[in-house]
């Protein structure tokens, strides 16, 4: 049984990340800005696209499920998004 109960957590843990760093206004920001995909055994989890201008920083997080996102990605994201779903 908890065996069992280990196996269960662990899927349901994150296992697979990535980072995509880049310049969310090209020469004025510089590449602080970041799309993170942090995903569990079956492809769900979360993006969060953290984009950093000289006067502000704004967070967006959207929800993946068994690798999609039902709202439109950017370059970025997409890049992130994939980049995780290919680590085992």
């Amino acid at each position: 049984d908890v065996i069992k109960a280990v196996n269960i957590a662990l899927n349901r843990s994150y296992q697979k990340t990535s980072i995509v760093h880049y310049d969310a206004f090209k020469g004025m920001g510089g590449q602080f800005s970041f799309a993170v995909t942090m995903l569990d055994r079956n492809d769900n989890g979360i993006l969060l696209n953290c984009i950093h201008s000289r006067e502000s920083c704004y967070l967006y997080m959207k929800e993946v499920k068994e690798g999609k996102c039902d709202v439109a990605l950017s370059k970025e994201e997409s890049q992130s998004l994939e980049e995780a779903r290919k680590k085992h």
